[in-house]
């Protein structure tokens, strides 16, 4: 009996192709990178900024699921997109395979012939590129944009819409939080105890760890859209004259303040423009574009 091929991704790009293209010169030319110790070599913009499976959702265990149900009712995550779209529905399927696995236990695989196998099937669609999917999806919008900031320059600047800012303010979000360094420092996962303590604890293997710690992002990461939109935050964009060029890297989003607990995000989007999204100043506040 024929079935559907699941295509499910293993490189996972956690910094945009789209974004790093902006560093070639010349189409189809190479991107000189640097090992972050002593080696520079030039390699494709593909074969960069990713990670195997980063983006991968394991099932978690029911005590995990009544974890995370707690704090999105904690830290009112109920009426995100991101909560009631994506991750509601993956929790709930896997509630769902849980009861179903208790029952086929229950019952015996032999008295329900055939039902372990769908069951199966349910649980490796919980492991499709869902969240990768979903940022290749909202690629073609930053694109498009990134490239009319990148033509503007001093003398020509681009309109930039309420709808651009939008755009940007969403790309800022989860672009300061979707990379390996970042999930590593959230979960302690540096060496420091209390990542042991939390696998214990909740019955966590790594990989389950990491779908939690993914599903948490991308409720925090949503908030934090928000409140750039709900405050206006003061958006910058820097066209760069001089013989120097900006550079990035495998984690180009970076809070300037971030020991202050204040935001001031810059990220680099073409060796000659930065965006960089920051809090308003009393007198900043009529002016939401300032360059």
């Amino acid at each position: 009996m024929g079935g559907k091929v699941l295509n499910i991704k293993k490189k996972h790009h956690f910094v945009s192709q789209f974004y790093l293209k902006n560093w070639l010169l010349k189409p189809n030319a190479k991107i000189c990178a640097w090992d972050g110790e002593e080696y520079f070599f030039e390699t494709g913009k593909e074969n960069i900024a990713h990670s195997k499976s980063f983006y991968k959702i394991v099932p978690l265990k029911e005590q995990q699921i009544n974890l995370f149900d707690e704090f999105a009712t904690s830290f009112d995550f109920t009426d995100l997109s991101e909560y009631k779209d994506v991750i509601k529905p993956i929790i709930k399927l896997q509630k769902t395979i849980i009861l179903s696995k208790g029952l086929i236990s229950l019952i015996g695989e032999e008295n329900i012939e055939g039902v372990d196998k769908k069951v199966d099937l349910s649980e490796k669609q919980t492991q499709q590129n869902t969240l990768e999917d979903k940022f290749s999806f909202a690629e073609g919008m930053f694109s498009i944009l990134f490239k009319k900031i990148i033509n503007g320059n001093i003398g020509n600047l681009p309109v930039i819409t309420f709808k651009d800012y939008d755009l940007i303010a969403y790309f800022i979000a989860f672009q300061l939080a979707k990379t390996p360094k970042k999930i590593r420092k959230i979960t302690f996962n540096d060496g420091h105890p209390i990542y042991d303590q939390m696998l214990n604890k909740f019955d966590f293997t790594e990989d389950e760890l990491h779908t939690f710690t993914l599903f948490l992002l991308q409720c925090f990461t949503e908030k934090m859209y928000l409140s750039i939109l709900n405050k206006l935050y003061k958006l910058n964009i820097y066209y760069n004259n001089s013989d120097i060029n900006f550079i990035t890297s495998d984690d180009p989003c970076f809070n300037q303040k971030n020991d202050e607990q204040k935001f001031h995000v810059q990220i680099p989007i073409s060796p000659k423009v930065m965006i960089e999204i920051t809090e308003n100043l009393d007198e900043m506040k009529d002016k939401m574009i300032p360059y």
